[in-house]
């Protein structure tokens, strides 16, 4: 079987890339152990040299060509054609030849890179990791932090849009998302099956998609950590953060949270670990953790290379996870789990599906600072329970995301997209 994966960046080769990118190196790697397999990634420009087990064809875009006000926005929200990436995609399709085409965040290479391969006959899938195919902002939170039930629309255009791009944009230049919903759905019914992380995800998905399309919940693979780390012993009053440090990830209740930790435990320490990629929130993340005087408990590390950041990681004796969207199953928690740490979440989104509280960890009210307060010092307060916990989500992990059942459901999930393909054909 030949599979083309095509993403708009890969891991640690190009500058821009997170969770999504992680999740589809993580079937790359899966895939490479199938000796039947034969695989290939289409991705736009890197900064790197390109390695792994699979053929890489540079894609380039419009944009590396020319630029134009506007552009970006224009192609993220609304003008989702690109000829040049169209043109290139059939000339990989050409001389690789594949019989099944993997999507994974595709936005950047937009709608034409489903086209050329829908043109050519052959089968697609898509794997989904935020919900930007339904919404502009991709989370379908509102401007009060609560679920968007709607999805997009002419109400994003006079609430979410102009607010957030305010200072670049206008309402005229908005006006496209009046049809971004028709137009969207057109492109969704391209794929022949669709891939989610969590059921939470799958009914999200069923919810805003117009038509009723095949969707898989295949969750990522994850090895139990068996590695022995006596010199790494946890912190027993230390959590730690990854990701994005940015308001859909919720670094900011962490912040006010250790404002009533320290009240217990002033030792209490908070890592976070991520780029500060918003300068706004960065300002306000640290002018409120000044204001709070828990500035000397948080550590704002900015993004660490894998190795500091492992030495961090093993010494946390909790992981903190604060989404304020409905995160399928972000890659940082089954790291997590797998490593056996306990972990205190906020119940939303496909974490709930991982977590069952007060078994692999403790679930807090999403965008409740009080809550997770008492959650972390309830793991400060019982160390034993913490490991306990941890111990019972290494269990989980190796149950829930063997990596031969994995495999056999996206080969399964391949099989079908190609038997459908052809049973069209014939």
């Amino acid at each position: 079987m030949r599979i083309l994966h095509v993403t708009n960046y890969l891991p640690h080769t190009h500058s821009t890339w997170g969770g999504a990118e992680m999740a589809c190196k993580n079937i790359l790697e899966l895939l490479a152990e199938n000796e039947k397999i034969s695989q290939a990634v289409a991705a736009t420009l890197p900064r790197k040299e390109v390695n792994g087990p699979f053929t890489f064809f540079p894609i380039e875009t419009i944009p590396d060509r020319y630029t134009a006000p506007y552009f970006f926005f224009l192609r993220h929200f609304w003008l989702q054609k690109d000829s040049i990436v169209k043109s290139q995609i059939k000339t990989v399709l050409q001389v690789y030849r594949p019989d099944v085409v993997h999507f994974h965040n595709f936005n950047v290479l937009t709608f034409s890179a489903v086209s050329a391969v829908k043109s050519a006959g052959v089968p697609a899938v898509l794997s989904i990791y935020d919900y930007w195919i339904f919404c502009p902002t991709n989370m379908l939170i509102d401007l009060e932090n609560t679920i968007c039930k709607q999805g997009h629309g002419f109400h994003c255009m006079r609430r979410c849009l102009h607010s957030q791009f305010f200072k670049t944009s206008h309402y005229i230049s908005n006006l496209p998302i009046v049809t971004r919903k028709r137009y969207f759905a057109r492109s969704l019914a391209m794929f022949d099956r669709i891939i989610t992380l969590s059921e939470n995800s799958k009914s999200v998905v069923m919810r805003h998609a117009d038509a009723q399309p095949a969707v898989d919940v295949i969750r990522l693979a994850a090895d139990p950590d068996v590695e022995d780390r006596p010199d790494s012993q946890p912190d027993e009053r230390t959590a730690l953060f990854a990701g994005w440090v940015q308001a859909r990830k919720g670094p900011d209740i962490l912040v006010k949270a250790m404002a009533e930790v320290i009240k217990t435990f002033p030792d209490a320490r908070l890592n976070v670990v991520g780029p500060l990629c918003e300068s706004k929130f960065e300002a306000y993340i640290r002018k409120l953790a000044k204001d709070l005087g828990v500035d000397d408990n948080v550590n704002f590390t900015g993004k660490l290379p894998q190795e500091q950041f492992r030495e961090l990681f093993y010494k946390a004796s909790i992981i903190v996870i604060a989404e304020q969207w409905e995160n399928m199953s972000p890659v940082f928690a089954l790291e997590s789990m797998a490593a056996g740490k306990a972990i205190v979440s906020g119940r939303i989104g496909g974490l709930p599906e991982l977590i069952n509280d007060g078994e692999e960890g403790l679930l807090a009210r999403y965008d409740d600072p009080s809550d997770f307060a008492d959650k972390i010092k309830t793991l400060f307060a019982d160390g034993r329970m913490a490991r306990r916990m941890g111990q019972n989500a290494k269990s989980k992990v190796a149950r829930i995301c063997d990596r031969r059942v994995v495999m056999k459901k996206l080969v399964d999930m391949y099989t079908s997209a190609i038997n459908k393909k052809n049973m069209k054909a014939s």
